[in-house]
């Protein structure tokens, strides 16, 4: 994306959803296969006054 503030693509709440299960499925598969894995959550807000 070559404008950085091209606004980001519209996500729907079941896309969301799959994507948030995402981590822990690839955590189970890892594990059934002898390795440990850790998921690691970060939420980041971006805050703007309003003009």
């Amino acid at each position: 994306m070559d404008n950085c503030r091209a606004a980001p693509p519209v996500v729907d709440e079941a896309t969301a959803e799959r994507q948030g299960k995402a981590p822990a499925v690839v955590q189970h598969l890892l594990r059934d296969r002898g390795v440990r894995a850790w998921c690691h959550y970060k939420i980041s807000l971006g805050m703007q006054e309003a003009a």
